[in-house]
């Protein structure tokens, strides 16, 4: 994924730096949002000792 979004980068500062005044991106179809974001671990809520779910 990286590598894929390498070039997707815009020195708006113009320091020749990538720091964060700068732009960095990545954009994807809603159908693979889901997929990111469970493979990475994340969820959108969770279920606490009670058994309740928690956004």
């Amino acid at each position: 994924m990286a590598e894929l979004c390498r070039g997707v980068y815009t020195d708006l500062n113009g320091n020749d730096t990538a720091d964060g005044e700068d732009r960095y991106g990545f954009s994807s179809s809603p159908v693979f949002t889901d997929a990111f974001w469970f493979s990475a671990g994340l969820t959108y809520i969770d279920i606490d000792a009670e058994g309740v779910p928690v956004i």
